[in-house]
């Protein structure tokens, strides 16, 4: 008997999703040649991802049964014990013909369970202490069934087991292929356990819609641990997997509203050799607490400041042939809330399309990128926190409009690319008009040894926090824009090197200033800034050398003269090297400059050809541009 499928479409929500990339990008046809006629553009997000909820219904929740509606199966090594008319037994094979409720305890060396009903209807089955082995195939094989829902007795431990021999009913597909396979839609319910241990292939395997309302579900498996070829739903439960390929994997490739991993809560540990979670199209997270390790975690990174620039550049960045993400969507990635950790050998978030955060506490490290994305990552909120990783955050597209960011890097921080550079011609670099890099809000701490904030296109910047401590390197910068670098608001700092010192440019309507020192400066130097009438407008602690700063801030006014300090010690709180209002001890003037511009640039750098600041002694600078 051919079932109806029923369909999910859950992701309507991404309607005008990608209206963000056609409006981002129309003002980043620039070069650096021609700054001053560029035309900046404020952006604003667009985000049109809601919670979503799956559709369960009542036979997914039911756990309570009447005994006198149920069915007795108890399993030995003599014999199955049945008496009943909707099941058959043969040898040591039962398989039940009809929905219903059936009760099976009892344990059993070599046998099966097959679920193959002849009418419409669940067939719910209480696994009440059950350990089952089956030597030449799945120990629970649905062949036919509307649904099967599989229920953990209270209180109950159930073993499930293979072999590495089967036989196969579709030699042509390899199937069945999973220590428990079902044809059909699969439910996993109940407070007992379940533990799985699969030597043939997969744990778990459903060929339609698989939901795991909750349970204590242990799996084992040389191959992919969970699969849902059309989805999979975990609602709740503890689910552990280890697994040699993927850990949870749905891929149905033929259905665009299929093939996608939905996670509403629970706790899930995956330990895989591939991709932990695995999805054809996407990945929704809403709440859980997840725990990722693929493709056997960190390998290559060690704490990511401590690498030189030269092995940075040796450093083979996951060209492995198989895929070790720890999160990946072939579509979209949405992340609504929830614990997540991830350890990865390659990105450990991925999606080939969008990337949404808009809460959650995530933690990452990776020999690749934290979070990546092909065409859009956009973050509206949740605590970031990548430790280690080779590139941070990377996508043609790049939008914080909220959240708290705080990042570890061996090459770049953020980095707005499409993968094929900056276009050259003959004395100029040319802006990528698909990248754009727009910090609208948020918390950010970078910490890396390439660019910080990086786009092939432009960045603007009109809210926000962004701290960036970036590298020692002459051919790296803190800030790296290949177009324009508008701000209208926010506070940066950009500490780093002075070869490729870089600053918002004047066409900006907030003030900034790049300030270029004479020698190198150490780790631990306290940059204390002032007005003329002392007020304290910065004081932050650099994490690492350093040569040059790009400051802007709502704080400084045109008109006004600061003074720049080296001080030795505040009397005030700090955070991620911010100083609250304090006094300072043992400050050195630096020196001090006027606002008279948009652009203020105090210092002389080689490497620097434009003009447009106020140099030393009120000569004219550089400005903060990349020739």
């Amino acid at each position: 008997m051919k079932k109806n499928n029923k369909k999910r479409k859950i992701l309507a929500i991404m309607t005008g999703l990608i209206m963000i990339t056609s409006l981002l990008l129309t003002s980043c046809q620039n070069s650096k040649a021609s700054a001053s006629t560029v035309t900046p553009v404020q952006t604003e997000a667009i985000t049109t991802v809601t919670s979503v909820k799956a559709d369960y219904d009542m036979d997914d929740m039911q756990t309570e049964f009447n005994t006198e509606e149920t069915s007795a199966i108890t399993l030995s090594d003599q014999k199955i014990m049945y008496s009943g008319t909707n099941a058959v037994v043969t040898g040591s094979k039962i398989t039940i013909l009809s929905s219903g409720v059936y009760t099976i305890n009892g344990s059993m060396e070599n046998g099966q369970i097959v679920i193959d009903s002849q009418n419409d209807g669940t067939v719910f089955i209480i696994l009440n202490g059950v350990n089952l082995n089956c030597m030449d195939g799945a120990p629970i094989y649905v062949v036919n069934a509307e649904k099967t829902v599989i229920s953990l007795a209270e209180g109950t431990q159930n073993f499930l087991s293979d072999t590495t021999n089967y036989i196969l009913s579709d030699i042509e597909d390899e199937e069945p292929n999973a220590t428990l396979f079902s044809e059909d839609d699969l439910t996993i319910n109940g407070t007992g356990s379940l533990t799985i241990d699969a030597n043939y292939k997969h744990g778990i395997n459903c060929k339609d819609d698989l939901v795991i309302i909750s349970g204590n579900i242990t799996v084992t498996a040389v191959s992919d641990g969970i699969r849902g070829r059309d989805s999979i739903t975990v609602a709740a439960g503890n689910i552990n997997i280890t697994a040699d390929n993927d850990g949870m994997q749905s891929n149905n490739d033929k259905d665009t509203e299929k093939g996608y991993v939905l996670v509403e809560g629970g706790t899930i540990n995956i330990e895989s050799g591939n991709d932990g979670i695995q999805a054809e199209t996407d990945v929704i997270i809403n709440e859980g607490d997840i725990t990722v390790t693929a493709g056997g975690g960190t390998q290559n990174m060690v704490v990511a400041m401590s690498i030189s620039e030269q092995e940075k550049d040796r450093m083979t960045v996951v060209e492995d042939t198989e895929s070790t993400k720890g999160i990946k969507a072939g579509s979209t990635l949405i992340i609504n809330g929830g614990n997540i950790d991830v350890d990865s050998h390659d990105d450990s978030l991925h999606a080939n399309d969008t990337l949404y955060i808009n809460a959650g506490n995530i933690t990452l490290s990776t020999d690749d990128d934290g979070i990546h994305s092909e065409n859009n990552i956009t973050i509206d909120g949740g605590a970031i926190n990548i430790l280690n990783c080779y590139e941070a955050i990377e996508s043609k597209v790049i939008t914080v409009n909220g959240g708290e960011i705080r990042l570890n890097a061996s090459d770049d921080g953020f980095n707005a690319t499409d993968g094929t550079g900056s276009a050259m011609v003959p004395g100029m670099e040319v802006a990528n008009s698909n990248c754009i890099l727009s910090i609208n809000g948020g918390y950010i701490v970078a910490n890396t040894n390439g660019d910080s904030i990086d786009s092939n296109g432009n960045i603007n910047m009109t809210g926000g926090v962004v701290i960036a401590n970036g590298p020692m390197s002459p051919t790296n910068g803190t800030l790296d824009s290949d177009g324009e670098f508008y701000i209208s608001g926010g506070l940066l700092i950009a500490v780093g090197s002075s070869g490729m010192a870089e600053s918002p440019d004047a066409i900006s309507d907030q003030y900034s200033l790049l300030y270029l020192y004479d020698t190198l400066q150490t780790a631990g130097t306290i940059i204390y800034i002032e007005s003329e009438t002392g007020e304290q407008i910065l004081a932050y602690e650099t994490s690492k050398d350093f040569q040059s700063i790009a400051f802007s801030s709502p704080g400084l006014e045109k008109g006004m003269t600061y003074k720049i300090y080296s001080v030795e010690s505040m009397d005030s709180a700090k955070t991620d090297g911010m100083y609250e209002n304090g006094a300072y001890s043992n400050g050195s003037l630096i020196g001090q400059f006027t606002i008279s511009s948009t652009l203020t640039v105090v210092g002389t750098q080689s490497m620097h050809s434009q003009g447009g600041g106020i140099g030393p002694g009120g000569a004219s600078g550089p400005a903060g541009r990349r020739p």
